[in-house]
């Protein structure tokens, strides 16, 4: 439903009255951890402008670019000084106990720059990239570096590709999905029976990267 009217919405001449207000707003809307599809609003952009010539696809790039950075570095702070709270607060009610969240730090002091860099193009977790990198405490450097890079090669992609490819572009897009989604699960899985394999040997990491209380993550 969303995804037909932002269709809809591009496509009824909003890019003929020469803004990019639009393209921004819902990409930012998305990457801030909204259920807006970031993905179909650029490539109905990038189709309609290659049809109708209407708008330079450098600046849809850079609308796009401004748009996932700016609403990801959002939802980074919403969940840095906001979520973190409330998963220490209420987290051991889903079983996320105090040992567990600090494991969760540990693994995003690790990883967390690829984790941010190649979750961008994956549908769905893509909007929560910010909010988990923010509870996390990830580095605000490495966040704001791999956040950049990750949103000039996802709007480059969609961006670029479907002004130059028109609807042709779509076939690419749902390869990507349909390829991204299924291994971004499989990773998951893997990712819990291997953490759960060596719960105890990371929990003892974490402790020995975080020592003392949970708040001190604070």
């Amino acid at each position: 439903m969303l995804s037909t009217l932002s269709s809809v919405f591009l496509a009824s001449g909003f890019l003929a009255q020469g803004s990019y207000i639009g393209v921004f707003g819902l990409v930012f809307l998305e990457s801030m951890a909204l259920p807006i599809p970031g993905e179909i609003t650029l490539i109905s952009a990038g189709i309609y402008a290659a049809q109708n010539h209407s708008a330079s696809p450098v600046v849809l790039v850079i609308a796009a670019v401004l748009g996932g950075f700016l609403g990801s570095f959002t939802g980074y702070l919403i969940g840095y000084f906001g979520g973190f709270t409330l998963i220490i607060n209420k987290g051991k009610k889903i079983g996320l106990t105090y040992e567990r969240i600090k494991v969760g730090h540990y693994a995003f002091a690790k990883m967390g720059l690829w984790i941010v860099l190649l979750g961008r193009f994956v549908t769905v977790f893509r909007s929560l990239l910010g909010l988990l990198a923010g509870i996390t405490r990830m580095p605000r450097w490495k966040f704001l570096i791999a956040d950049l890079i990750g949103a000039i090669a996802w709007s480059s992609f969609y961006g670029f590709g479907s002004y130059s490819l028109g609807n042709t572009i779509k076939h690419y897009s749902s390869i990507v999905t349909y390829v991204a989604i299924p291994v971004a699960l499989i990773v998951i899985v893997v990712g819990f029976i291997l953490l759960k394999k060596n719960e105890k040997r990371l929990i003892r990491k974490a402790e020995e990267m975080y020592p003392g209380p949970i708040e001190l993550l604070k």
